[in-house]
């Protein structure tokens, strides 16, 4: 069984605070550093300080509900076959303002796989990080904010190896899509090269189509009965919410030379109703467990089922972890 203690690292230092010769340019925190990871959900775990330090573990996609293959006639949805990538790591972070491209700013999990010899033919990167940003302040009827103070979670996803073996079959030179067998005795709701090549398809057009970047969905599922909460939010527990907005919800970065992506959700531009809903759970934090999906939405049978990119599961948020640069946020 794990310590409940346990001692919080630093925190995430954004580039424009940063200078040339900026120690913290060399000692980057490592992604991960605000939380700690759990083989199960426990109670939760208290630093020297008695803060609540989040806690997150892997979990697979089961449980998600995706599109199904044949869903435009029969509106049925299955749990997501697989997911393409495993979270290797969880951020968690109170700060006054959105922060943006999380990747740069942290050493990055490592993701290592046996290509020697190999080309590779692919567009997805090695690693995928989603970082959502949630208001926390009260809202304000008249009045709309795109930013401001609030809790990120940040999720490292590592390419899975199946994923991997089938990009390197549907991206080699010569490969025709009409004779694949690969799948061909595999329950048709179970088959995830669809998913697979959506996901590619998402990765070499979305950074310069927003239409495409709009089909990214997060499915956020919370312990919210536990809180009692109104029906008003709990009826869109488990409901998938595409983000829409390209640079406004959504921001999709590319980085080539880290082989990641990275897609940064932004909560704060939703509507009065949703921050009303936010500003009810925030007093529940510290008791909450959260599992936040992510796909990219198929429309017909070549792209369905839809299959996860990727899941975490993170327990008890406080709104006292740590803020940026080591020092504990501001309220008002």
């Amino acid at each position: 069984r794990e310590s409940r203690r346990a001692t919080r690292t630093s925190n995430i230092v954004p580039l424009e605070r940063r200078g040339k010769d900026d120690s913290s340019v060399r000692e980057m925190p490592k992604a991960g550093s605000s939380t700690v990871r759990v083989i199960q959900v426990d109670d939760p775990h208290i630093d020297e300080t008695g803060a609540t330090i989040p806690s997150w573990l892997g979990i697979t996609s089961f449980g998600i509900d995706v599109r199904s293959h044949g869903y435009l006639k029969t509106r049925k949805k299955v749990s997501s076959p697989g997911e393409l990538y495993e979270c290797v790591a969880v951020d968690c972070f109170m700060s006054n303002s959105r922060i943006p491209q999380v990747a740069t700013q942290v050493q990055l999990p490592e993701a290592n796989f046996d290509d020697e010899g190999v080309t590779k033919t692919w567009k997805s990167p090695d690693l995928f990080v989603v970082s959502i940003s949630i208001p926390m302040e009260a809202p304000r009827l008249g009045s709309s904010s795109e930013d401001g103070y609030g809790m990120t979670f940040v999720g490292y996803f590592r390419m899975k190896e199946e994923t991997r073996d089938i990009l390197r079959r549907i991206t080699a030179p010569g490969y025709n899509r009409a004779t694949d067998t690969s799948e061909d005795d595999v329950d048709v709701q179970k088959r995830i090269v669809n998913g697979v090549r959506l996901f590619e398809q998402f990765c070499n057009e979305a950074p310069t189509d927003p239409t495409f970047q709009a089909r990214f969905k997060l499915i956020p599922f919370a312990n919210l009965e536990e809180f009692g909460c109104p029906s008003y939010i709990a009826k869109y527990n488990g409901k998938p919410v595409l983000i829409k907005r390209n640079q406004t919800t959504g921001f999709l970065y590319d980085y080539p030379t880290l082989n990641t992506m990275e897609f940064d959700i932004s909560l704060h531009p939703f509507p009065y109703l949703f921050k009303q809903a936010m500003n009810y759970i925030k007093g529940y934090t510290e008791k909450s467990i959260w599992t936040l999906g992510f796909v990219i939405e198929g429309r017909n049978d070549e792209e369905l089922p839809e299959v996860a990119i990727g899941v975490m599961k993170i327990c008890y948020p406080s709104l006292s972890c740590g803020g940026i640069g080591g020092s504990s946020p501001e309220t008002s």
